[in-house]
């Protein structure tokens, strides 16, 4: 069957419903109308006439998967952006990763029933407010590049609902950032008509900060690095009364203190490295947090403590629970409701380790950096940054050194990061003496 006749079955109309719907958004056929809703630069891949085969036996299909799983090349990320390998305790694994108890009601809308995901994601919440120092956090969303186009729209409602100041639609990007969060604030700021101004630490003097709506900086940045001045920035900046979000490291906050000393009203990020394998690229449990003055604006679901009739403790959906993230024309956001189990098993890595345990995760990844910074430091490579948490970036301005440096890794399965002038090496939880070695040689 022709793929465009297909979609006519999907949609259970007539072809008189179709007609008039294709009329009134201005295309004359369903073909036009999914070219025009598909970017340009996939259709190559979607509208060539697929070649599928005829289908098979579940057990083929699986025999099928694992010769897949087979080609893989199994190496060593260095790439860091966010996504770091991590060690699940086996407990934790057993017991809730592969329980069905846990994983199959993805949303925990009914309280009476759903009291100890209610209670897990309370503690999520909870891990997530200790580490920024907020006030009030959500459980959970997407992830941490979603998390940070949540922020930005935020700020805006914030200013215009609560703070009741003019709104520019100006937010101000800290650089270097992730180029994978940067490229989701792009994609969002381009839709609802937002001017994102890119600036550095050396540059902040030439912005009109009079009409900048709120901030956007990451730490660590997306290099790695650690800038010691940076709450004196921030503090300059809150002083003009533009909103500030932090992209945070939760595992690298565990070492230098909640931003909310350094004048955070938002904080993002995620908590993969908090116990969740890396998954092709998620999902991963996305977190945002802000001062409690702002908590009407915050998108997603929060929990919270209620008693029952009889006056015991109770865990509920609090605000407006189905309403917080199913608004239609309101909604805040699209929030992924899914998150529930990434979240829930990285609280209970909070909790298996313990404070003092996720401290002593924290200062070995950071010593591992360290470590390889001082090697290559003395094999006379220039270290770009001074103060940093788990990655170290070489500064090599020649391309070509760099692509051979990269090309010499992967020979051996070790995968670094590049960038305009520089060689990123991300350290985690799983980096070992054995890889270190490997890789300085």
């Amino acid at each position: 069957m022709d793929r465009m006749q297909a979609l006519k079955y999907w949609i259970p109309h007539s072809e008189r419903d179709i007609e008039r719907m294709l009329k009134t958004v201005g295309v004359s056929s369903m073909e036009e109308l999914v070219r025009g809703a598909i970017p340009d630069s996939l259709h190559k891949y979607l509208f060539p006439e697929l070649n599928i085969p005829e289908g098979v036996s579940e057990w083929r299909m699986i025999e099928e998967a694992r010769k897949l799983a087979a080609l893989n090349i199994s190496g060593v990320p260095w790439i860091g952006l966010g996504y770091y390998r991590s060690i699940m305790p086996e407990v934790i694994k057993r017991t809730v990763w592969e329980n069905p108890g846990w994983y199959t009601q993805y949303t925990p809308y009914q309280a009476e029933i759903s009291q100890g995901r209610m209670e897990a994601l309370l503690i999520f919440q909870t891990l997530v407010e200790d580490l920024t120092g907020l006030d009030v956090a959500n459980s959970s969303l997407l992830d941490e590049a979603t998390a940070a186009a949540e922020a930005m729209t935020m700020m805006l409602r914030v200013r215009n609902a609560i703070l009741r100041v003019p709104v520019y639609n100006n937010v101000v990007i800290f650089e270097p950032i992730f180029p994978n969060i940067r490229a989701v604030l792009e994609g969002r700021a381009r839709a609802l008509g937002i001017n994102l101004i890119p600036v550095s630490v050396d540059t902040i003097d030439k912005v009109d900060w009079g009409k900048v709506d709120g901030v956007i900086v990451q730490v660590p940045d997306g290099e790695g690095a650690l800038i010691p001045e940076l709450p004196d920035i921030t503090g300059e900046i809150k002083s003009r009364g533009v909103l500030l979000t932090f992209i945070v490291d939760p595992m690298c906050a565990v070492l230098t203190g909640p931003v909310a000393l350094w004048h955070a009203d938002i904080a993002v990020g995620s908590l993969q490295r908090f116990g969740l394998p890396l998954g092709y690229g998620g999902p991963h449990p996305g977190f945002i947090a802000t001062r409690k003055e702002y908590i009407r604006q915050l998108p997603g679901r929060l929990m919270g403590v209620s008693r029952d009739k009889h006056g015991r403790v109770a865990f509920r959906m609090t605000l407006q629970t189905r309403e917080q993230h199913i608004r239609r024309e309101k909604a805040t956001s699209n929030i992924c409701t899914a998150q529930s189990l990434p979240a829930i098993v990285s609280a209970f890595y909070a909790v298996y380790h313990g404070s003092d345990g996720i401290k002593e995760i924290a200062s070995s990844i950071h010593h591992k950096a360290v470590r390889i910074a001082n090697d290559l430091i003395r094999a006379g490579y220039n270290v770009k940054h001074s103060w940093f948490f788990d990655t170290v970036a070489v500064y090599i301005p020649d391309a070509v050194v760099r692509r051979k440096i990269r090309e010499e890794a992967e020979k051996k399965n070790h995968w670094l990061r590049e960038t305009a002038d520089s060689i990123i090496i991300a350290c985690d939880e799983c980096t070992t003496e054995e890889e270190i070695r490997e890789l300085l040689s």
